[in-house]
């Protein structure tokens, strides 16, 4: 094979490594997708509530991006402008009752002052939110719209495998390049650029199935008209919109922007709710596992 690759002209080479990586990008794409959750009933029309959302779009880092909001829209805390640090500390008000275990898990480790990046890099607090997650994350993967353990090792050795069917004859071209003296730009380009897409597509497909990542899309297409308004929507949870959107939402902008401005930086970014948090939509036991609640009305 060494002696094969090192006949085939470098430019020709090039081209021929081109096709075969875009090739083995659109196989891995192919099989990724081919997750079968697209053949299960769920309705598009339904809304999980901002933990679920937020769960979906961006894990844990989401879910403290999107409760933190939620508690300071209680008046449970605010972000304060101290040693140019945005941070974020317990208000100091009475709890009301009602108060979610998750929520009173992110004011608890508030009551001490703490900067956005804290927030996202504790470990032990990563990992007592986490634990609050796991229903929703269950009620996620009954709806097929996140992938089981199971699974994402499924799609880790697929992205691998083509991974490695790029990286093998572009890394012995290069090799064979370097050895004798030959320009190796474009093929280093070229070469990192496809492993670059093939990760890139595996990022997203690693936790969300295919009816996952579609009903994300459906979602933000349905609410995409919040995003040009300056003030919060009625009818809609801010906190949905949070889980949705980000911190950059522009209503969130306007009437919060301590808090955009500092959970942006640390970004890694009448509906009803009927069917999709229920049995109703074909999930046996709900999606979310903490009930409807996120959207309002169109």
């Amino acid at each position: 094979m060494v002696e094969f690759l090192r006949q085939i002209p470098g430019p020709v080479f090039i081209w021929i490594f081109l096709a075969f990586s875009l090739l083995c990008i659109f196989l891995m794409r192919l099989l990724t997708d081919a997750d079968g959750s697209s053949s299960h009933a769920f309705d598009e029309g339904a809304c999980l509530d901002p933990v679920a959302i937020a769960v979906l779009q961006g894990g844990v880092n989401s879910v403290i991006r999107s409760r933190v909001f939620s508690l300071m829209k209680m008046g449970l805390v605010f972000v304060e402008n101290e040693t140019k640090k945005m941070r974020v500390r317990d208000a100091g008000k009475v709890r009301p009752q009602g108060l979610s275990a998750l929520d009173a898990e992110v004011l608890a480790f508030l009551s001490t002052p703490r900067t956005p990046e804290v927030l996202f890099r504790d470990r032990g607090f990563r990992t007592r939110v986490e634990a609050h997650l796991v229903n929703v994350r269950a009620g996620l993967e009954r709806c097929h719209l996140l992938r089981s353990k199971v699974q994402q090792r499924g799609v880790n050795r697929i992205a691998l495998f083509f991974g490695a069917l790029i990286a093998v004859p572009g890394g012995l071209k290069l090799y064979l390049g370097v050895t004798h003296g030959k320009p190796v730009a474009f093929l280093v380009i070229s070469f990192l650029i496809s492993e670059a897409i093939l990760f890139l597509m595996f990022k997203k497909r690693k936790h969300l199935t295919r009816l996952g990542r579609d009903y994300l899309k459906n979602l933000r297409e349905r609410f995409r008209w919040t995003l040009k308004r300056q003030t919060l929507p009625e009818g809609v949870d801010p906190a949905f919109l949070v889980a949705l959107y980000g911190a950059g939402h522009l209503s969130v902008s306007s009437l919060y922007p301590q808090y955009s401005e500092a959970f942006k930086r640390n970004a890694t970014g009448t509906s009803g709710c009927s069917g999709g948090c229920g049995g109703s939509s074909g999930c046996s036991g709900g999606c979310s596992g903490g009930g409807c609640g996120g959207c309002g009305g169109d």
